[in-house]
């Protein structure tokens, strides 16, 4: 909703600036850049069960520095999820 709001309120004043095709332009680039980086950084989970889909993203998380957990703090499967990223 806030995004929806935000372009409402941007598009005329920067039509105004711009014109209509430098603000679909810059609207069009931002859809682009989410579009890179859903593909890059999202995986996909499609026929993967839960277990497999949170060891998957705890990886990531781990690359990135992000993890905290240590070897005896790891869940057992099917116990509740408790993410600490």
């Amino acid at each position: 909703w806030l995004c929806a709001f935000l372009v409402c309120v941007a598009f005329r004043g920067l039509q105004a600036i711009l014109g209509a095709s430098g603000v679909f332009a810059i609207f069009g680039g931002f859809c682009l850049a989410c579009f890179v980086f859903v593909t890059a950084l999202v995986p996909e989970t499609k026929g993967r069960t839960v277990d497999e889909v949170l060891s998957l993203l705890r990886a990531r998380a781990c690359h990135l520095g992000l993890c905290h957990a240590t070897a005896d703090e790891e869940e057992a499967p099917g116990s509740p999820v408790h993410l600490r990223v």
